[in-house]
């Protein structure tokens, strides 16, 4: 009933459900154990929030760590989480609470609660799971997903270290690539213009990678003029493929392939093949104490595609074969126990072989260290 008064009503309805003060009977209902009970208290309070400026900061918070849920339960559930992200982070606040909540002082994949109830793990993981599957998406969740990102994508903090914290444009860019709805292609299009006005140094190498290849994209959407009877994918397409063909001429080749690595996904483009570069760009992996290695073994501890798998072992190979320091470094930051799970676990057997090279780059000459 009280979805009802409110659901696409005046918002003089919603203030007088708000005067009444529900704050606390909502809240004890997102604990319930019936579905429709819990889901339809996160939709009323979503709705409600824009409309008060005083709202308790534990309604939001509490709100933020159930929808966090949702978004891991049914695919019907996910829809109406959706639904309800795309209400509250239409609040700068609400954005920046959950932004800085969820990532002040913890790594990816530190969720409280036993790994639940965090937001951008939950939306990056739908991303992951749309690009991952087998049978097409609907539309509508690509478009939700996406209009979270977009939403968010107003923030500064959001802008300058989603890519680093959960490399997103490489997901956003593919799904975008497979969109048949002229929307969805417009959100994404419009999230990563934002990204690069308000934070292009990040984010540039990325949108350049051949993992992420919006360059290629844009220019084939401006070739075919698809989606173009929508004036603002337009303008984006435009806007971003004059920006990125003035940034691609400036790219180097360790931007790119930094840009791969903190993107998280790989691929067998030139700087993973290249000895040339790695003579020249070995000892980088070595600088301001290890960053580069650290990512990239990084990699290692949090799964992926056999294909990443393969790729940071051929990378630590040639490290090791290009910086007489590396196989030190390796075994100090834990690399080398790492590959040997891997060889010894791993079902892919080109993944197993190319552990295999470095786990005996790692020992032979081990007398030396």
């Amino acid at each position: 009933m009280l979805g009802d008064l409110i659901i696409g009503k005046e918002e003089n309805q919603a203030k007088a459900v708000i005067d009444a003060g529900p704050w606390d009977a909502l809240l004890r209902n997102l604990d319930s154990q019936d579905d429709f009970c819990s889901l339809k208290s996160a939709t009323v309070i979503s709705l409600l929030l824009p409309s008060d400026s005083s709202v308790p900061p534990k309604v939001s918070s509490k709100l933020a760590r159930s929808l966090g849920k949702i978004l891991r339960q049914s695919p019907e559930n996910q829809d109406i989480g959706l639904q309800c992200l795309g209400e509250v982070l239409r609040s700068h606040s609400i954005r920046q609470a959950i932004w800085s909540s969820e990532t002040s002082g913890k790594g990816k994949g530190q969720a409280t609660e036993a790994g639940e109830g965090k937001i951008l793990e939950g939306l990056t993981g739908l991303l992951q799971s749309i690009v991952d599957s087998s049978s097409p998406t609907s539309p509508q969740t690509q478009y939700q997903v996406a209009l979270c990102f977009w939403l968010f994508s107003f923030e500064r903090d959001f802008c300058e270290n989603v890519e680093s914290k959960f490399g997103i444009i490489t997901l956003l860019s593919e799904i975008a690539r497979r969109a048949v709805k002229e929307k969805v292609v417009r959100v994404i299009l419009s999230t990563f213009r934002n990204m690069l006005t308000i934070a292009p140094e990040p984010n540039k190498p990325s949108l350049l990678t051949a993992s992420s290849g919006m360059l290629g994209f844009t220019q084939s959407l401006i070739s075919s003029k698809r989606f173009f009877g929508d004036d603002e994918v337009r303008e984006d397409t435009e806007w971003l493929q004059a920006y990125l063909q003035d940034a691609s001429r400036q790219l180097t080749t360790w931007d790119e392939y930094m840009a791969e690595v903190n993107s998280k996904h790989l691929s067998w483009t030139p700087p993973h093949t290249d000895d040339e570069f790695w003579i020249e760009n070995a000892r980088k992996l070595s600088e301001s104490n290890q960053a580069a290695l650290k990512k990239l073994l990084a990699l290692l501890e949090q799964g992926g595609s056999p294909q990443n798998y393969s790729i940071v072992c051929s990378d630590l190979a040639k490290f090791i074969k290009y910086n007489e320091a590396g196989r030190k470094e390796i075994q100090k930051l834990g690399g080398k126990t790492r590959v040997l799970e891997i060889l010894n676990s791993h079902p892919d057997p080109d993944v197993r072989y190319k552990a295999l090279v470095v786990v005996q780059m790692l020992v032979s000459q081990s007398w030396l260290a």
